[in-house]
């Protein structure tokens, strides 16, 4: 085990200082000593004017960990639950911590790992998935010649299809926390079982929520029927744990979406040949924010969690970015400089780059230079 420093930054419509602008000597801060954590949370004041203004909170988490990948995960918990208390106690929103560096302050570490997290760059993109706009005719053909304009069903069943086909999108696009995409997928697909049963009435269809297991099967995945049942279930009468919940829905997210998808396609009639175009697509959620991860060594005196300005200061600037297209691809080869202000030494053994696994993004053989201090 080593000691770890670990901030993160979120953006939030909650602040610390009393007053809505920087006042020298009057920066408040909170230091929480948890168990087994230290916290330490700052206002991030920018300028607008000849002003300070608080825009989002730095948080800093000082605790022990198994690695420095490990302390990563560990701090974004911890951050994350912290100012999740925050919102309770102030009913404004603050978004989800990222992390900004993390170094290894363990006592009598000579060459200390350090990773630096870069947002804010021109290689930060997210790619874009092309329509294919034969499936968006056939869909709309479905639902608007067909499926509404049939007089013998239900204007309640028109309804929960529509309201359906509004919550994919918000469960996908509107949020980026996976337990409410999961229970906007899931209570959705209970509102469609009944239309569901009705449209397409089988022997396998007969009882409620025999709808959404239809679709799992067809899925190949009719065995997963219970686990998530009882993930909804237990969500909703408090008889799972947070991080067991999260895990299972994590893990099935992607056959949930599906199943969703394919119960509105299947309702709706649309041919089989055009929901497996569809289906054949993964998820594309895009709100994982793109970063660039870089791996080093630095030497430096731990500096203390409670305080802002006792850790590394290292600049990261792309000097440029050579775009190469070839037919549907673009590839990026950015000229990365890391520059240390106040490290001894640094030894910088490459990048990361970290996305959405929808996006499919692809950079060259590019390096980091290391720009020596001055």
């Amino acid at each position: 085990m080593a000691m770890y420093i670990v901030r993160l930054y979120a953006d939030s419509l909650v602040r610390l200082n009393q007053k809505p602008y920087y006042e020298e000597g009057a920066a408040r801060s909170l230091a929480l000593n948890l168990p087994g954590v230290t916290v330490a949370i700052f206002d991030r004041f920018v300028p607008v004017g000849d002003a300070g203004v608080p825009r989002g909170l730095i948080v800093q988490v000082r605790f022990e960990a198994g690695g420095i990948d490990e302390a990563v995960a560990q701090a974004k918990g911890v951050a994350s639950y912290v100012l999740s208390m925050l919102c309770c106690v102030t009913l404004a929103s603050v978004e989800q911590p990222k992390p900004v560096w993390v170094y290894d302050a363990s006592p009598g570490v000579e060459d200390r790992d350090y990773r630096h997290f870069a947002y804010d760059n021109e290689c930060a993109v997210l790619n874009t998935r092309r329509l294919e706009d034969a499936n968006l005719f056939a869909l709309l053909e479905r639902n608007f010649n067909s499926f509404l304009a049939d007089a013998t069903i239900r204007q309640e069943s028109k309804e929960r299809v529509q309201r359906a086909i509004q919550s994919f999108r918000r469960g996908l696009a509107d949020n980026d926390d996976v337990l409410t995409e999961f229970i906007i997928a899931w209570s959705s697909m209970e509102g469609l079982d009944c239309v569901y049963r009705k449209v397409l009435p089988s022997a396998r269809t007969r009882d409620f929520m025999d709808g959404v297991r239809d679709v799992l099967d067809r899925l190949g995945r009719a065995d997963l029927f219970e686990t998530l049942k009882c993930l909804r279930d237990g969500l909703a009468h408090g008889k799972i744990s947070l991080g067991e919940a999260t895990k299972t829905a994590e893990v099935n997210l992607e056959l949930v979406r599906r199943a969703f998808v394919l119960m509105i396609l299947r309702v709706l009639a649309v041919e089989e040949a055009v929901s497996d175009k569809v289906l054949r697509q993964s998820g594309y959620k895009g709100k994982f924010a793109p970063f660039v991860k870089f791996v080093a060594t630095i030497r430096f005196e731990p500096g203390d969690v409670t305080c802002l300005d006792t850790h590394p200061v290292v600049e990261v600037t792309c000097a440029g970015v050579k775009a190469t297209p070839a037919g549907e691809k673009l590839t990026l080869e950015p000229d990365w400089r890391l520059t240390p202000r106040n490290l001894k030494g640094m030894a910088v053994q490459g990048y990361e780059l970290w996305g959405d696994a929808g996006s499919r993004m692809e950079f060259g053989g590019a390096g980091v230079k290391f720009i020596p201090r001055q």
